[in-house]
């Protein structure tokens, strides 16, 4: 019988807050299932994994997940990211966070640590939990360099949470967030659009000023428009006199900056220029 294999059958519902106690009562719990069991169930179901069924696809998560509680090793490093892989598959959210919290409990130096991460993430984003996901997927950047397709996950969880909860004072520093990275990967007048979003939404802000110079930025350097950067520097001036942003946007005006190089912005600033 297997009275000890998957644990989390019992379907918790739990929030992160009280994941790592979970992880530790099944790690304390599974140390009474036989490994040699394990392992042997484990090759019965891998050598089926061609024509495999959804339920069986399941256990073999289970058992995978099972394995790694039990032992710390790199095969079970392994089987995390098999089991956080195929409960994404089968949707099983909870899941994949558990293998997550199993590998940071354990394996805080694994080599599958940034791509379990990613997995739990998705799945944070993908069962409707845009805060825990975009703090998943923050906490990684801070740590690894992420690929464009993980930047595109994590613009579409700022995305989602800014649509869930616009009057949330996170949407405001969200939106920016999702604008600079739209800015960055080929979406300038998607970008522009959040940030006049977020002047026109809380003019008052500190972001307002900020969100005026990136529309100005944009506009320069990823639309080579030149007349609406202008434009915008001038309106940030006129609106936020105060703020060190339009300060910074007379000096682009009266050196005339706009279109220049990196290069030629300097010479021009230090009084170099010819």
């Amino acid at each position: 019988m297997q009275i000890c294999s998957r644990a989390d059958n019992l379907k918790f519902k739990m929030t992160n807050r009280y994941l790592y106690i979970f992880v530790a009562f099944v790690t304390i719990f599974m140390s009474s299932c036989s490994q040699p069991d394990l392992m042997e169930q484990i090759l019965e179901l891998e050598n089926q994994k061609a024509s495999m069924q959804p339920e069986a696809a399941k256990k073999l998560a289970d058992l995978y997940r099972d394995y790694a509680a039990l032992n710390q090793d790199s095969t079970s490093e392994e089987f995390l990211l098999r089991s956080a892989q195929m409960d994404l598959e089968g949707e099983r959210y909870d899941e994949v966070i558990i293998a997550d919290s199993l590998l940071a409990l354990n394996y805080d130096s694994s080599k599958y640590k940034k791509d379990i991460a990613l997995l739990a993430a998705k799945s944070m984003l993908k069962s409707g939990n845009e805060g825990a996901a975009i703090k998943r997927y923050e906490n990684i950047a801070n740590e690894e360099i992420l690929h464009n397709r993980d930047l595109h996950q994590m613009k579409i969880a700022y995305l989602a949470y800014v649509e869930k909860y616009p009057d949330n004072k996170e949407s405001v520093d969200y939106s920016i967030k999702a604008a600079n990275l739209l800015s960055t990967s080929g979406g300038a007048r998607q970008a522009i659009e959040l940030y006049l979003k977020v002047v026109a939404d809380h003019p008052t802000s500190d972001y307002a000023p900020f969100a005026l110079t990136k529309v100005s930025e944009v506009y320069e350097t990823q639309l080579g428009d030149l007349e609406q950067a202008r434009k915008y520097l001038e309106q940030l001036i006129t609106e936020y006199p105060e703020s060190n942003f339009a300060r910074d946007a007379q000096v682009i005006l009266d050196k005339e900056l706009l279109g220049l190089s990196d290069e030629e912005k300097f010479r021009r600033i230090v009084g170099m220029d010819s």
